[in-house]
């Protein structure tokens, strides 16, 4: 974001970024610093995203909070704190889709299979966040690899470097999602994502803009 806005100087100016020790509480000094903001990245670990969204918006102020899948995972942590209208109108990205999303056949297969073996804990788990959806869809990345792995060499020669040798060779697109893949160098899978808006009128999170966005070139 530095970068960004030192490149475009000419439309934005970018405030100052802040490194507090792990469970921070308190963020003084940080919100002071950044009230005037108009667009504010919260901090995305535990505790820390909730006292500061909180503590900002106690405050008065109204700069749009943005983010990524991350913040999604204490969805929550955050509203049991602020409420929807605390953070309505946030803006976030994420490689995964998320739980309304059921024209992903991946969606689908990650609910039905929290509702058969965790039904009591359902809404629970999905009211949490992105946890449980976000993982799920890594680990489908993960057994695609799997499978590849055991097709090349056969199951009785698979170990550690033949998963390895199938994941950076490892390039996959999913119905309703764009390419994921690996490389010798890169070590997360996806090159797109989509833009999702926090919103109190769905009372959930919800795709901001239909098509994916190149996050990343090769």
């Amino acid at each position: 974001m530095k970068e960004y806005a030192q490149a475009h100087s000419g439309e934005w100016e970018y405030v100052g970024g802040y490194l507090t020790p792990q469970g921070n509480m308190s963020w003084t000094a940080e919100v002071a610093a950044l009230k005037d903001c108009d667009y504010l990245w919260p901090p995305s670990t535990g505790t820390g995203t909730s006292t500061f969204m909180k503590q900002f918006r106690d405050k008065g102020y109204g700069a749009k909070f943005i983010g990524t899948d991350a913040h999604a995972a204490y969805r929550s942590l955050i509203i049991d704190t602020l409420g929807w209208a605390g953070v309505d109108g946030m803006l976030a990205t994420s490689p995964t889709r998320w739980w309304t999303e059921t024209q992903s056949p991946i969606v689908t297969l990650a609910r039905q299979l929290l509702q058969a073996n965790h039904r009591d804990e359902f809404n629970k788990v999905v009211y949490s966040g992105i946890g449980y959806i976000g993982g799920f869809q890594q680990t489908y990345a993960f057994f695609d690899i799997l499978k590849a792995a055991i097709e090349d060499v056969g199951a009785e020669n698979f170990n550690g470097q033949a998963f390895y040798e199938a994941a950076i060779h490892f390039s996959n697109q999913w119905p309703t999602y764009e390419r994921w893949k690996f490389t010798e160098t890169r070590r997360y899978t996806w090159d797109y994502v989509g833009i999702y808006e926090w919103s109190a009128a769905a009372q959930d999170i919800v795709r901001k803009v239909d098509p994916w966005l190149l996050n990343t070139v090769d």
